[in-house]
């Protein structure tokens, strides 16, 4: 597994058959381990949210899915 944010990194590695994963899949991926709680999961999203457009540059839409809910690593009761 490959972790990149670099779209041809990504682009490069997944035409040679490597899973890469990005920042949110990381994050995603705690979450479902219970390695961290939803508290501190929203926390980090909003941070990254927050700092986005500058020195982060992540995808908003998946962001502001993951704090309303619309993820598939929020749902449940």
């Amino acid at each position: 597994m490959l972790m990149t944010g670099d779209r041809r990194l990504c682009r490069a590695a997944t035409g040679e058959g490597v899973e890469v994963m990005g920042t949110i899949g990381v994050l995603d991926r705690l979450l479902d381990g219970g390695i961290v709680g939803e508290r501190e999961y929203r926390t980090y999203i909003g941070a990254l949210l927050t700092a986005n457009g500058g020195i982060v540059r992540l995808p908003e839409n998946e962001l502001r899915k993951r704090l309303g809910g619309g993820s598939c690593a929020l749902s449940g009761p």
